[in-house]
């Protein structure tokens, strides 16, 4: 009994002194809501798989996850990803990537590194017949064919 009173006595402490810095837990938006059109030469590619990188690094892809989705006549939406994390009174620093898997190859769709976090929705023109850019958007840093609509 005296052993978890210690414990949540330090429990206790420990939250209130992460408080008293200014940071808090709360579910960080990892990659926006992406609503998107791929195409290839101008036409709406259908047998692709489209997903978010599971990988943390920006600009990398991985395997092509079970969750993949399919676009349906050219056109996909996925639902932003979020998860649990410390925010702190200092700058975050945000990457995610928008992979495109298509005929045994997986592309870098778009990729974002950004000193903030992602934007809540995003609309992409993706054309697989396009070359991969680097650009620069404000404070981001942006990587793949896709374009913003």
């Amino acid at each position: 009994m005296n052993r978890i009173i210690r414990y949540s006595v330090t429990a206790g402490l420990l939250a209130l002194s992460a408080g008293l810095g200014g940071c808090y837990a709360t579910m960080a938006r990892l990659s926006p809501e992406i609503q998107g059109h791929l195409v290839n030469r101008g036409r709406p590619v259908s047998d692709a798989q489209v997903f978010i990188a599971r990988d943390e690094d920006a600009g990398r892809c991985g395997e092509v996850p079970k969750d993949a989705q399919a676009p349906s006549r050219g056109v996909f939406k996925l639902e932003e990803t979020r998860q649990p994390e410390w925010v702190y009174p200092n700058p975050r620093y945000a990457s995610w990537t928008l992979c495109i898997a298509y005929q045994g190859h997986t592309y870098v769709g778009f990729s974002m590194a950004q000193l903030d976090y992602p934007p809540a929705q995003l609309s992409l023109r993706c054309d697989l017949s396009l070359p991969q850019r680097q650009q620069a958007e404000h404070s981001a840093s942006v990587y793949g064919f896709c374009q913003r609509i």
